[in-house]
């Protein structure tokens, strides 16, 4: 049987891919590294192709005529990528393979919360500036960015596991209903419920005697009892609250698909095939969160508007508590928050880091010295639709008493400087 298999070339280990493929540990496969995949047992291995991203990987020989070798140097790339086995008179077989930064940065979840810390410390760096307004959240007319897309991908797949976890084990209420009966086959009823029935319906009247209704009845009956029953019902607030998100979050990722489409109609390769690859993965998030919106308590749920509350049920049910942390990071994710350092592909890790010790330090800065002396204007630009775009380069951020950060700014040679201050060699910028 033919298997397809990546094996780290600096320690040897190696993990199956294709088919049935195996659980890669977090940080196995990371950003710098080299690689071999190697197909086994395969009639066709001569004429197999393998790609990545849709860019085919070089083979290398192979001693086995049923075997196959590509190397695979993954550069500066963190996040998940497609790859495709190409195999003459089988068809294509795909896989995903995801990619950690490199060891000594950060680990695949660490990457996760330093895009979440930036989007956090944009909206509350944000909040304390002069525009004073909320920042829109939809598709708008832009098409999302790589990095949040990536980061919403990854959030996607823990609201599954949290999903099913809630449906697995969900909380229920006791919810009463009427039920309404007729008289003779009523077992048991109460004196409000039979009052309740003689002014909702036809009433009878006794026409045997002697009469077999009690006396205070004076030989009337309604012809339906309506009882009051109680049932568990998973029509919960916090139910429909999530379920309104789950079509929320779908909808959204539907219509970044339809954006990312017609902007894959540039001249630019690289550019259409990203597009056309993040559009189907936006349908495939859409279609995933829409199945998840089909399950037992949230298709029983009542409608909502998409906003959790922090009631009593997700602050004490650890399950539910992780799924209002997620909504928090799908709300980030989904903020109309533009950019370079999201516009660009994840294949530029550094840059990410860079900006984001950077606004952790304006941050740290507006805590220690108060908003009085903040001034971020430089650093947001807001546009007409409400979206904000955050500057990446040569920004100087008053921070108060007296203070300035500075991002990638320019300096020329102090001796051409009228205060003597600048670059010791030639003109650069420096990060600070």
């Amino acid at each position: 049987m033919a298997m397809l298999s990546i094996r780290d070339e600096g320690t040897g280990h190696f993990w199956k891919v294709w088919p049935d493929p195996e659980a890669i540990p977090a940080g196995a496969v990371r950003e710098t590294g080299s690689y071999l995949f190697e197909l086994c047992e395969a009639d066709e291995a001569a004429s197999a192709d393998l790609l990545i991203d849709d860019e085919p990987l070089k083979a290398l020989r192979s001693k086995d005529p049923k075997g196959s070798r590509w190397r695979w140097a993954p550069s500066f790339h963190a996040g998940t990528v497609e790859a495709e086995l190409r195999l003459s008179g089988s068809g294509t077989r795909r896989f995903e393979v995801v990619t950690d930064p490199d060891l000594r940065k950060l680990t695949r979840g660490d990457f996760d919360e330093m895009v979440r810390e930036i989007l956090e410390d944009t909206f509350a760096l944000f909040a304390l500036s002069g525009f004073r307004k909320s920042i829109a959240r939809g598709a708008g007319g832009r098409s999302p960015a790589i990095a949040r897309l990536e980061f919403l991908r990854s959030r996607v797949d823990e609201l599954e596991g949290a999903a099913k976890a809630i449906a697995r084990s969900p909380r229920r209420m006791l919810a009463a209903e009427d039920v309404a009966v007729p008289y003779h086959r009523v077992v048991r009823a109460t004196g409000p419920e039979i009052l309740h029935s003689f002014r909702s319906g036809r009433v009878l009247s006794e026409t045997g005697t002697p009469s077999r209704l009690p006396a205070a009845l004076n030989g009337f009956l309604p012809e339906r009892v309506r009882l009051r029953r109680r049932r568990s019902s998973l029509d919960l607030p916090e139910h429909r609250q999530m379920a309104a998100c789950l079509r929320a979050w779908g909808a959204w990722l539907a219509a970044s698909a339809e954006l990312l489409e017609r902007a894959s109609s540039s001249e630019d390769v690289e550019m259409r095939r990203a597009g056309d690859a993040w559009a189907a993965r936006c349908r495939y998030l859409s279609r995933q969160l829409g199945q998840l919106g089909e399950l037992p308590p949230f298709a029983e749920a009542g409608e909502a508007p998409p906003r959790l509350m922090l009631s009593s049920v997700f602050r004490n049910d650890p399950v539910y508590r992780r799924f209002f942390r997620l909504w928090q990071d799908m709300n980030l994710g989904i903020a109309a928050v533009f950019g370079e350092f999201l516009g660009m592909p994840l294949a530029r890790t550094f840059e990410l880091y860079e900006l984001w010790c950077f606004l952790r330090l304006v941050r740290a800065a507006a805590d220690e010295y108060g908003p009085e002396g903040l001034d971020v204007g430089d650093l947001f630009v807001g546009d007409a639709v409400g979206g904000v775009t955050v500057a990446a380069g040569a920004v100087t951020v008053p921070v108060g008493s007296g203070w300035k950060l500075c991002f990638q700014r320019q300096y020329r040679e102090f001796w051409l400087e009228p205060g003597r201050r600048g670059s010791l060699s030639k003109t650069g910028s420096t990060r600070r």
